[in-house]
C-alpha cells in the first residue's frame, strides 16, 4: 500500500509539473502577443543615446530617491561636451528631459545622434542615476524566456522587462 501511495504520489507531481510548464509557455506567449500593440509606440529605456531633430530632443532619468542637483550634459560624437543643463531638484521616480538643441555657446547643433551624461546629488552626496534613451519600437521578437523590442539601430534589442515607460 505504502509503494502504491508513493507512485501515486510521484504521477501526480508529473502531471503537476507538465500543467506548470504549460501555464509558463502560455504566459510567455500571451506577453509576447501584449508586447506587439507597442509596435510604433515610443518608449524610455535603459541607455544614453539622445537623438536632436528639429526643434529639440528627448532623454530620461530613473532615480530610486529624489536629489536636490542634477546636472545633464550633452556630449557630441566625439564625447566631448556641448552642453550642461543644471536642472535642480528632480523628484523619485522617472523624470523626461528635454533638450532645445542649444549648446553652451548659444549656437544650434546639428540634428544628429548624441549622448548624454547625468550627475545628482542629495545633499552633497552622489546618487545612482539611471538613464533612459527614448526611442520607438520598430518589432517585436518573442524569446526562450523573454520578449525583445527591436528599437532601431541605435539603441538595438531590448529586452520588454527594461522598458521604463511607453509613450
Amino acid at each position: 500500500t505504502s509503494q502504491l501511495a508513493q507512485i501515486s504520489t510521484v504521477s501526480g507531481l508529473d502531471k503537476l509539473n507538465s500543467t506548470l510548464q504549460k501555464l509558463v509557455s502560455s504566459a510567455e506567449d500571451t506577453r509576447s502577443v501584449e508586447a506587439l500593440g507597442l509596435i510604433g509606440h515610443k518608449a524610455f529605456v535603459p541607455g544614453t543615446a539622445i537623438a536632436l531633430s528639429g526643434d529639440g530632443a528627448i532623454a530620461g532619468i530613473e532615480l530610486a530617491q529624489p536629489v536636490d542637483q542634477l546636472k545633464v550634459t550633452i556630449l557630441d560624437g566625439a564625447g566631448a561636451a556641448i552642453r550642461t543643463m543644471d536642472l535642480g531638484a528632480q523628484p523619485t521616480g522617472i523624470s523626461t528631459i528635454s533638450w532645445d538643441g542649444l549648446t553652451d555657446s548659444g549656437t544650434k547643433a546639428v540634428d544628429g545622434d548624441y549622448t548624454f551624461a547625468v550627475s545628482a546629488k542629495q545633499g552633497g552626496n552622489d546618487v545612482k542615476v539611471d538613464t533612459l534613451s527614448f526611442g520607438v519600437v520598430k518589432s517585436v521578437t518573442p524569446g526562450e524566456g523573454d520578449t525583445h523590442l527591436d528599437m532601431g539601430d541605435k539603441l538595438g534589442l531590448i529586452s520588454l522587462s527594461n522598458v521604463k515607460q511607453v509613450f
